[in-house]
């Protein structure tokens, strides 16, 4: 989040370059992991996620633990 409140508009659309790069790639596995502020990839998939079904949305939180954020499939 921008100051810790506002939404991020530019940092929306770097995910979604990023989801389109993998979506347009050959790979078994496609994923993308988040660390810092967990409510920028949420924000994100509550709004475009629906959009995305072959990308997976991790958060990798500051005492090493990876989350799942999404769904896929």
């Amino acid at each position: 989040m921008v100051r810790g409140k506002k939404l991020p508009p530019a940092k929306f659309s770097v995910i979604s370059e990023h989801v389109w790069m993998l979506e347009k790639i050959d790979a078994e596995t496609k994923f993308l992991v988040f660390g810092n502020d967990k409510r920028v990839p949420l924000e994100w998939l509550k709004r475009y996620g629906i959009f995305n079904n072959t990308v997976s949305f991790y958060y990798l939180s500051d005492n090493g633990k990876l989350e799942l954020l999404n769904k896929i499939g």
